[in-house]
């Protein structure tokens, strides 16, 4: 992957409030197919990605969707009025999660950014941590790394695995790069989506 026209592209997180009651923890291609329905053009965009839930309790392998939970879109800023018809959509995750109103919330340069899944395609940790430097390296990011605990998610084409990965040390340009750039793939199932470290996207991880 390397640093070009995309990374140009003016981008914002697009956050809606979220209602609905318990889900399965490996929620992350069901919602990518829910959005995809809803949005058709959401899988043209090279760019976006959709968050990790925001503001949801972790219960073993459930995910509690409550009152302050958030569902996060990160898209192009030409796209923002075009992605809001999900407002008042239900959203099929096993129980229905009722989508409200969404406000764009701007990208902000922070020094460490955290992404709690990270698919490479790498079979091994060390390979994990070569691709990702070499990833890295790419979009000409000179950040300290450092990649977590493994983790694994179920797919229609099989298990993805991957680790969290921390990066530090990033200057403001380099920062807002890598969360409009991300690495891997899945950005559409909440993978390889960088926010800022201890954010409320992190809780949980």
């Amino acid at each position: 992957m390397s640093a070009g026209p995309a990374d140009t592209v003016a981008m914002v997180d697009l956050v809606f409030a979220l209602r609905g009651g318990e889900i399965d923890a490996d929620y992350g291609e069901a919602l990518a197919d829910q959005l995809a329905a809803l949005l058709p053009w959401l899988a043209e965009e090279p760019r976006a990605a959709v968050l990790p839930l925001e503001r949801v309790a972790y219960h073993g392998h459930r995910v509690i969707v409550a009152g302050r939970s958030r569902l996060a879109l990160r898209l192009p800023e030409s796209r923002v009025e075009d992605a809001r018809r999900i407002t008042g959509s239900r959203l099929d995750l096993g129980e229905g999660l009722q989508v409200g109103a969404g406000a764009p919330r701007a990208l902000r340069p922070f020094e460490v950014l955290y992404a709690s899944f990270v698919d490479l395609d790498a079979t091994t940790e060390g390979d994990f941590v070569a691709a990702c430097r070499s990833a890295l390296d790419a979009l000409g990011l000179e950040g300290q790394m450092v990649c977590g605990r493994g983790r694994r998610a179920n797919t229609r084409s099989g298990e993805r695995r991957g680790h969290s990965v921390m990066v530090s040390g990033l200057k403001a340009e380099q920062s807002l790069r890598l969360q409009r750039m991300g690495l891997g793939q899945g950005r559409l199932e909440g993978r390889g989506v960088f926010v800022p470290h201890k954010s409320v996207a992190a809780v949980g991880e």
